[in-house]
């Protein structure tokens, strides 16, 4: 199953995107399977017209541990089950959760292009901040008799209790996305009144060596920032909360401490600058003649063909967000990741995001190398306890196992996709991602991608070694330099060439061998 999720994982993410407003929904389960019932464990799903009806249980004298189709396909199955291809990819699928230039009108594509040349609509109105590369981070703060509760949860958390900031669980230490921000608010926020509610929304940027994300912003170690950009109710995070909660933490029973820094919506606008840059304007003007000449609907000529809007318009808007805004907030130094629009017309609000064309085909092929590891991670054994040292060594011998058993089928994919191309491989991704980089060279400063010129040369070098005389331990002594975690742990300076005479070299033997 996990090739079927390799191979459909990109046409996701393109079939998603075309999703207007708010978050993905529904739940998801692996595909081609189905809810198991009984003893035998067999098939809800008998033919296309089947239904969970005569699984359900009727009244008291018929008992079953049977539940109903939708409580499988909510929770994916058995104890102990895999996680399902909507889990092991959320982090994926960030990027499809908001609207896109392609969901608007055209007199609102107008319009927004309009703005960026700085005129400014009556009828349409807009506000830029930057969406930030970080981890997503949900807290729930709860007034009580004896003080502040703290609800934390990651993204990944805060899904799977379907929304719920203030689930008992979110109260470990384990469940949130920062163990610092955790601290912060146990030791600092103000005091709530009983039962006085308030949930933030929180991107958390964190130093390079501890996110998986391609921006670097410079944080230096024992450091984190934070934004906050979903207050509720509106107006109960303050800028007085923020300065409160900013500064420096000792280690203490909540966390171990370190320097954190607080930032509201308001702290990192971006305003459009494009009056001294004619052939930027140049190119605004030309797109703004070309939404206008686009055929409309005919129940709405103002509704653009959605498909016109994503091959010809779209990805021209986006390669203008590098110019127009050209530096991040947190970093000048820095690229932005997208620029996070809200618009209003005629008193409604709509919310839409740009991504930087650079960002954007960097992320693209970097996401599929990086879903390997995150979807088959190595953790590390679990700890002795109060285990005799015969069942301690049964527990290394089963870890040691799955961790060769995990690196034997990636280094297969390699071999396998020489004898019989594939773009269902963990193979496949890598050698879109070395042809990716061969192509563009130069990455942008701060760009952060899995090696150095010099590692990557290394890489390829091995892989190519490893490929030819179909060499295991030669390939899988390549695959060990991205790390048990597979992060992209180097920023470029924006002027060091990626190109070497090995990665050439292995790129041509991509394409003569016909490996994608």
């Amino acid at each position: 199953m996990q090739d079927i999720y390799q191979k459909v994982i990109e046409q996701l993410l393109h079939e998603f995107s075309t999703m207007g407003g708010g978050a993905v929904g529904g739940v998801s389960t692996p595909l081609g399977t189905g809810p198991q019932v009984g003893i035998g464990k067999k098939s809800v799903y008998k033919k296309s017209t089947a239904t969970d009806k005569k699984h359900r249980s009727k009244g008291k004298r018929k008992k079953t541990k049977t539940k109903s189709v939708q409580w499988y396909l909510k929770h994916g199955g058995k104890k102990g089950r895999k996680r399902s291809l909507k889990e092991n990819y959320s982090f994926l699928f960030e990027a499809a959760r908001s609207a896109r230039i392609h969901d608007l009108k055209k007199s609102e594509i107008i319009a927004y292009l309009n703005f960026l040349k700085g005129e400014v609509s009556d009828e349409i109105q807009f506000s830029v901040t930057e969406k930030i590369a970080g981890q997503a981070m949900n807290v729930g703060i709860r007034g009580t008799s004896s003080g502040n509760m703290v609800y934390c949860s990651t993204k990944q958390g805060f899904e799977n209790k379907s929304g719920d900031f203030f689930a008992h669980s979110n109260t470990r230490k384990g469940s949130a996305t920062s163990k610092l921000v955790r601290q912060a608010f146990i030791e600092r926020f103000r005091k709530l009144a009983q039962g006085e509610e308030i949930r933030l929304s929180i991107e958390v940027i964190k130093s390079d060596s501890k996110k998986p994300d391609f921006i670097s912003y410079g944080v230096p170690e024992g450091s984190e920032k934070i934004a906050v950009f979903g207050i509720n109710p509106p107006g109960s995070f303050t800028r007085k909360d923020a300065a409160k909660l900013s500064g420096y933490y000792s280690r203490s029973e909540h966390g171990d401490g370190g320097s954190l820094t607080v930032l509201l919506p308001e702290d990192i606008p971006l305003q459009p600058n494009v009056l001294e840059n004619e052939e930027v304007i140049a190119e605004i003007d030309a797109l703004i003649l070309d939404v206008q000449n686009l055929p409309g609907k005919k129940s709405d000529p103002d509704q653009p063909v959605k498909t016109d809007i994503k091959n010809y318009i779209a990805p021209r808007v986006r390669r203008l967000i590098s110019v127009v805004f050209p530096s991040s907030n947190l970093n000048p130094e820095s690229p932005i990741e997208a620029a996070a629009v809200n618009m209003t017309r005629d008193g409604q609000k709509t919310f839409f995001k740009v991504p930087n064309e650079d960002f954007n085909a960097l992320q693209r092929v970097q996401s599929s190398v990086y879903a390997e590891f995150r979807s088959n991670p190595i953790k590390k054994p679990r700890k002795r306890r109060w285990m005799s040292n015969d069942d301690y060594k049964k527990v290394l011998r089963k870890h040691y196992e799955k961790i060769n058993k995990l690196k034997e089928k990636r280094v297969m994919s390699f071999i396998n996709q020489i004898e019989s191309p594939t773009k269902q491989s963990f193979a496949y991704n890598v050698f879109k991602y070395l042809k990716f980089i061969n192509e563009i060279n130069v990455l942008k400063r701060n760009f952060v991608t899995f090696f150095s010129p010099q590692v990557l040369s290394s890489f390829c070098s091995s892989l190519l070694e490893g490929l030819q005389n179909r060499d295991i331990t030669t390939i899988n002594s390549a695959i060990e330099l991205f790390g048990d975690e597979g992060k992209n742990n180097y920023s470029a300076n924006g002027q060091e060439e990626f190109k070497s005479e090995s990665l050439e070299a292995i790129v041509q033997f991509i394409d003569q061998n016909n490996l994608i």
